[in-house]
Order: structure tokens, then sequence, then C-alpha cells
């Protein structure tokens, strides 16, 4: 059997020390002998940094771990507790390097520790205040660094900066980097129409595409800065999702081509040009990338088109995942409720790609901590309407499956019909034109 023991207990765990021998001469007196031993302090000062009495250092401020010690041998110290915040990068920023003989646990600086590793336990049982976080339902784990780097943490420039190391130019030059970049940056955020067909193609997306499928916040998206990375990257998402309206085909003009594109050209390039932008770090938060990654999701085009999309859908999969969105959250009502939308969206998007690209669904209700009926009815009657749907379409999935019975499943399924799901969703009064376009969906994914 093999027992776990923390490596800073004072009682067990501990190397036992050697014990010198006396000199000739208190030996021959039977006195103690006071000249073999080294001073405490010179003892102390050889050992190296983190293994001096097996414990770390003292916390560095108030919201910073007290004691998270070393697990093993391997293990390196560290006690910086950091909380991911909603718009934060959860991919762990890297420390800067200061040196050419920066050791490699420095080069870390970060490492996350998820609820569910054992090693989180550990440092629990050494940090109590760690204890209350275990059982909290809006908490997935924990960021730790050491306390070198914890004034490098403290800089948020410093930390955006590095958060581009962990993009596709992390193996460059620096120099190659920054030409590359600087380039990619500005061949990319200049991938959009003109303003007039801008403004076209934004109205046409929250006209036919947002009440369906809000999976933008409209009010903070227009407030934000048309010259912000983050609004770029997110007009160039409505603009590829509008492109698939029949009514935007006099809007399709880019500014490398003079002439009207076809639509699958012109959501290529656009697509093109939002994947270079997120693979090269110029946005890095979350959220952001949910909304991109989720309007990237709804363009297929090509042989490799399916496997893009089921990409697309898996990283926004991976993003609301590591937020926490799909666990219970204490917040403002206001904030609480775009998160749930947020968490909805996803939602459903992973459920049509399974159908649509026959491959397993990626989020599942077990692993939920909330109860997604609820975050249904909190939608808006469009919105809502698609969500009932779509669950009807995760029971039409079970069917497929390949521990199902095909037989038994099919002669207990029952299958609601398009009005049945209005009344049960209290979608009555939306408008007709979104009514025949969720029908025209529904009646595409209905099983022959």
């Amino acid at each position: 059997m093999i027992r776990f023991v923390a490596a800073n207990s004072s009682t067990i765990g501990q190397k036992r020390q050697q014990v010198s021998r006396a000199c000739n001469r208190c030996r021959t007196r039977k006195k103690r002998c006071q000249h073999a031993q080294k001073p405490i302090r010179e003892l102390e000062s050889q050992k190296p940094v983190g293994e001096r009495d097996g414990r770390l250092d003292e916390p560095i401020a108030d919201h910073v771990s007290s004691s998270a010690s070393s697990l093993s041998t391997a293990a390196e110290p560290y006690q910086l507790r950091l909380e991911a915040p909603l718009h934060s990068d959860t991919e762990g920023p890297t420390k800067k390097h200061n040196s050419e003989g920066t050791s490699q646990l420095e080069r870390r600086g970060f490492r996350f520790v998820g609820d569910l590793n054992p090693e989180r336990a550990f440092l629990a049982i050494d940090n109590p205040q760690c204890t209350i976080e275990i059982a909290s339902y809006d908490s997935v784990g924990i960021w730790l660094a050491d306390k070198a780097n914890y004034k490098d943490v403290q800089n948020n420039e410093a930390l955006a900066q590095n958060l581009v190391d962990s993009s596709l130019f992390a193996a460059l030059t620096p120099l190659s980097r920054k030409v590359l970049s600087t380039i990619l940056r500005e061949e990319c955020l200049a991938m959009l129409p003109p303003p007039e067909a801008v403004q076209d193609l934004t109205s046409i997306y929250f006209k036919k595409f947002h009440p369906i499928f809000p999976i933008l916040n409209e009010t903070i998206f227009r407030n934000l800065e048309r010259t912000e990375k983050a609004h770029i990257l997110l007009q160039q998402g409505i603009c590829l999702v509008a492109s698939l309206a029949p009514s935007a085909k006099r809007h399709l003009v880019l500014p490398s081509s003079e002439t009207l594109m076809p639509h699958r050209e012109f959501g290529r390039r656009i697509q093109s040009a939002m994947r270079i932008s997120i693979e090269a770090g110029i946005v890095m938060d979350k959220v952001i990338l949910i909304q991109a990654f989720s309007l990237l999701w709804m363009f297929s085009d090509g042989p490799d088109g399916r496997d893009v999309s089921s990409m697309m859908c898996a990283k926004a999969v991976q993003c609301v995942q590591s937020l926490g969105l799909h666990l219970y959250r204490k917040g403002s009502q206001k904030e609480g409720h775009y998160e749930r939308t947020m968490l909805c969206c996803v939602w459903a998007i992973d459920r049509l790609n399974a159908a649509f690209n026959g491959v397993p669904v990626l989020m599942q209700e077990r692993d939920f901590g909330m109860d997604l009926t609820e975050c249904f009815d909190l939608q808006v009657p469009g919105c809502r309407l698609f969500l009932y749907v779509i669950s009807w379409l995760d029971k039409v999935i079970n069917i497929y499956r390949p521990t199902a019975g095909v037989y038994s499943a099919k002669s207990g399924m029952i299958f609601t019909s398009f009005e049945d799901l209005l009344q049960q969703s209290d979608s009555l009064h939306i408008a007709t034109p979104l009514l025949e376009r969720q029908q025209q969906s529904k009646c595409s994914i209905t099983p022959l």
C-alpha cells in the first residue's frame, strides 16, 4: 500500500539528520562534543533555497497562499494563488526571461492545479484557505506561481506581452517574430469590407441571426471602439456569418477585390484572417474567443470544412470549461444571465456539430453545476425555442450512439412536433420569419 505524506510535515516525511561523532578528546573526557558541530545558521545557509526545513517562504500578500509545499523531490515550490477572472486568459502566463541562467522553474512561473487533481487535496491541507474553495461550485482549480515571479504577475503589461509567447510565433527569434506579427496583424485586421458594407452586414446579422443565436452581447459589442482588436475580430465574424444570407450578396467586397465575390471565397478569406489573428495572439480575451470560435463554427467550406468546423467547436467548448461557465457562479444578475446565454449557445453548437459531422458531443450535463432547463427559460423567445429544438435533437443523437440499441431506442422515442415545441417554450409570439427559419432547420435534422 502506498501512503502519501506531505513533504513539509514536521514529524514524518523528513530525512533523519546524521549525528556527528565526538572528537577523540571529548570521548576520552566523556563530555558532549561541541567541536565537530557547525552552527545551525551555517548549516542552514549551505542548504539550497526551497529545501531549508522542507518549507516555503512566508506569504507575500493577503491573497497569496501561505504554504503550498512541494509534494515530491521533483515538484517545484509554488505559493501564489491567482484567481482567474472571467475576462482573463486561463492558459497561464509565462515568466519573462531575465537572464540566461534562469532556471526552468523560473521560466515557467505559473502552473494550474485542477480541483480533480490529487495535488489539490495536499494544497488544501497545507493551506486552509484552499479548503473552502474545494466546496465551491464556481471553482475549477487554482493558479500557482513561485514567489520570485510575484512582481511580474502584478505587471499587467508584462503579462500581456508574455501571453504572445504562447502563440505560433513562440519558437521564432525576437526579430522574426516582430516582423511577421506586424505584417500578419496589418493583413488580418484589414480584412474587412468597406464601412457601408460592414454596416449592412451587421444589420443583417442582428436582424436574422442574433435573435436565434445571441452569442454576442450587442450592447457591449456596439460600445467597443472600432479600432480595438477585439471589435475588429468580432466584426469579421459578423460579416462571415451574415454572408451566408442570400440578401448579403451585394455586400461581399474585400479590399483585395474590387468586384463582388462569391460567398464561399469571401467567407474563406475572412475565416483565414480570423484564425491567423487568434493563433497570433492578437486577442487573448477568452470571452471574445468564445464568441469568435462560435461564429467561425457556422462557416464550413471545402474538403477540410468539417474538420475545421469541429475544431472551432472544440475550442469554444474548451474556453467555456476553462472559464468555469458550466458551473454555478455567484455574481450580478445581468452578468450571470449573459454567462448562461453563452453556455447555452456553445452547448447548442456542440450538439449541432455532433449531428452534422458525426462526432461525439464534448459537453455532458452531468458535469454542469446548474440546470440547463432553467437556463433555457431565461433566454429570449427566439433563442429559447432554438434551445428546445436542440434539446430534442440531443435525444435523437442517443439513437445513434455506439452502445444504444437501435430498435429499443426507436421504440421508446417520442417525436415532438414543432407546434408542441412552440407551446413548451412559450414562443408563440415570435415573428413569422424567425419561425419559418427555425422550422426549416428542424426539418433538415429530422431522421428518416
